[in-house]
């Protein structure tokens, strides 16, 4: 009784920890929206204010992702991994399909705006896009760590946490995994509280940079995004976990 008492306790304290964090993110969000209309230009002073902000916040992600996917595949059972594999997969190319979708109907949203342009006959080389072997097939892992190419390094963690399934040693490296999870998100927690000032200070230069014609136009786009949101959480996704789990 004791221990779940400390159990519900801990919980409620989280929610709450989380319901601050958002009431502050949508705090700095207004005062950047006000902020901006106000001082226009001027805001300009605040993007190495919002890009230091950002590489801060990112400190962790990478490394917070490797330590999950690889102590959490790592301590299931081959029964478990199996189960895993077979509906995580579908279910992640399924969700992939979905954001794919959502994405490019989000362009059917938007008005067809004809901008006039000037010629110029300036010869611009051609860019080369992105390798999407490199960015899907970790060739090396350390290379794909450093460039931070998620796809790779998902893929280099899914087949390392699989491999030590089979190993009877595996507690040697999961037990500092698991401990460095925590730690990580000790750390997460601790840098969440910037973010209100982030985004205050991303929300202002944003606002402030924007003419008055594309001011106008922003009404479009958030409602269009609210729609989307709203459909996915309410209809797409219950009936995405409802196949899944057949409650």
């Amino acid at each position: 009784m004791f221990s779940f008492e400390i159990w519900q306790r801990s919980i409620n304290s989280t929610e709450k920890q989380q319901f601050h964090l958002a009431i502050r993110v949508v705090s700095g969000f207004m005062a950047g929206i006000i902020f901006g209309l106000f001082f226009g230009e001027s805001c300009d002073v605040l993007i190495p204010v919002g890009d230091v902000f950002i590489k801060i916040m990112q400190i962790t992600v990478l490394p917070t992702v490797v330590v999950s996917i690889v102590s959490g595949i790592g301590c299931l059972k081959r029964t478990d991994a199996r189960n895993v594999l077979i509906k995580g997969g579908s279910a992640l190319l399924l969700l992939w399909s979905l954001g794919v979708a959502a994405f490019f109907s989000m362009a059917f949203a938007f008005p067809y705006i004809k901008e006039a342009f000037f010629f110029s006959d300036v010869r611009f080389e051609d860019a080369q896009g992105p390798n999407l072997i490199d960015i899907f097939i970790p060739s090396n892992p350390f290379r794909s760590l450093s460039e931070g190419n998620i796809p790779a390094v998902v893929l280099f963690c899914l087949l390392l946490g699989f491999a030590l399934i089979a190993d009877s040693r595996n507690r040697i490296l999961l037990d500092p995994l698991i401990c460095l999870k925590d730690v990580l998100s000790s750390i997460t927690l601790f840098i969440a509280k910037i973010i209100p000032f982030a985004v205050f200070a991303i929300v202002s230069y944003t606002i402030g940079s924007l003419t008055f014609e594309r001011l106008v136009q922003l009404p479009v786009y958030f409602i269009s995004t609210i729609v989307l949101i709203l459909l996915l959480c309410s209809v797409v996704l219950p009936l995405v976990v409802r196949c899944f789990t057949g409650s």
